[in-house]
């Protein structure tokens, strides 16, 4: 007969595995950047609405309001259906908040030189009272616009911007380094 040897893992070898995890997550944990990684996934998502916006405006024919309430971290996208330059209540209107833990905030200094607020552009509108733009059937919009944004409890202050051009509506999305502003996804 053979003797039936128990398998599986001691005690000890459980304990020596939990601390070297643990050991490797205390030296990986504070290299991660959670606040830049916040602020990149909030940068992309509002490029994403605008976009979106600007593809709509195309496919529809129509003009789209994009405001942006920096009071409440807000970016509002409404279909102006009847092209007559007034919002109504039968009209289609999106509400997307900033991810979470970032806020619009204006950056030391701007992509192009100093800006005192964070949406910054030569020709903004206001709509409703806050800062907007308009898509247009052509694709084009009513002004240049940089809309900047940071992770709110950031100390190294993680801002990212997003840069809308006035003649063709193309959006990029840069990102604040100490060497100063750098185009994002390159």
């Amino acid at each position: 007969m053979r003797d039936h040897q128990p398998t599986g893992f001691t005690l000890l070898e459980l304990v020596v595995v939990l601390v070297i995890t643990g050991v490797i997550t205390g030296l990986a944990l504070p290299r991660l950047d959670l606040a830049g990684y916040r602020a990149d996934a909030s940068v992309q998502g509002l490029r994403t609405i605008l976009q979106q916006a600007q593809r709509a405006s195309l496919e529809q024919q129509y003009d789209i309001y994009a405001m942006f309430d920096t009071a409440a971290n807000v970016v509002t996208i409404a279909e102006d259906a009847n092209n007559d330059g007034v919002i109504q209540p039968s009209e289609h209107i999106r509400r997307q908040t900033l991810y979470e833990q970032t806020t619009y905030a204006a950056p030391p200094a701007g992509i192009d030189g100093d800006v005192g607020t964070p949406i910054d552009g030569p020709d903004l509108g206001s709509m409703g009272g806050v800062p907007c733009i308009v898509f247009h059937r052509d694709g084009a919009t009513s002004s240049n616009v940089d809309v900047y944004i940071k992770a709110a409890a950031d100390p190294r202050a993680a801002y990212r911007a997003v840069r809308v051009s006035r003649a063709t509506g193309r959006t990029l999305w840069f990102k604040y380094t100490s060497r100063g502003w750098v185009q994002g996804g390159l």
